[in-house]
């Protein structure tokens, strides 16, 4: 163990969000207080995080996925569509990122897609839910777990990282129960 006590800078970034959140009384309200500022994202191991940046007014934002280094510096912008494009998340390995979006609805139905790390070769994932939002690689990076709502009610299902809905696992079985999860 190295003589340098301080806590890591993810730590910070954590105490951060949660000072936030209480300052603002909600997530919501501090939804609301983002339009133009980074939200929160998420560390890799290659030391990139990958965030949502809301930027527009607040009758018409847009939500792009950026890239910036661990430090704060070299932030990249992934996508740029008039769409909502949120919740990255990256694959084990580091090279493919998965989103939900709503650039393929007119009723602004989000739905999960995967990007290559450099903003490349965007596909959607999902095709045959009202809504399929919060994704989440699995482990060895195969498949793909979110939230899908149907007529059913809203759950847990995964399928294969190409959107192969042929192989599509059902893994919650409560209707409407608010289902949420992450491999």
């Amino acid at each position: 163990m190295s003589g340098d006590a301080r806590p890591a800078p993810l730590f910070y970034l954590a105490v951060a969000v949660v000072l936030l959140v209480a300052a603002c009384g909600s997530p919501e309200a501090l939804q609301e207080k983002a339009q133009g500022t980074e939200a929160i994202g998420e560390l890799k191991a290659n030391g990139l995080i990958a965030f949502v940046r809301v930027d527009g007014s607040v009758d018409a934002p847009n939500a792009d996925i950026y890239l910036m280094d661990a430090d704060g510096d070299h932030a990249l912008r992934l996508t740029d569509d008039p769409a909502a494009d949120v919740e990255p998340a990256w694959s084990p390995d580091g090279h493919n990122l998965t989103f939900s979006s709503d650039r393929h609805s007119e009723s602004e139905n989000l739905q999960v897609y995967t990007m290559s790390a450099d903003g490349d070769r965007i596909q959607r994932v999902t095709t045959s839910f009202y809504d399929a939002d919060s994704p989440s690689w699995s482990p060895d990076g195969a498949r793909i777990a979110f939230r899908g709502f149907s007529e059913a009610g809203d759950e847990i299902y995964t399928l294969d990282r190409d959107g192969s809905e042929t192989d599509l696992v059902q893994v919650s079985d409560e209707p409407d129960d608010g289902a949420s999860g992450a491999y």
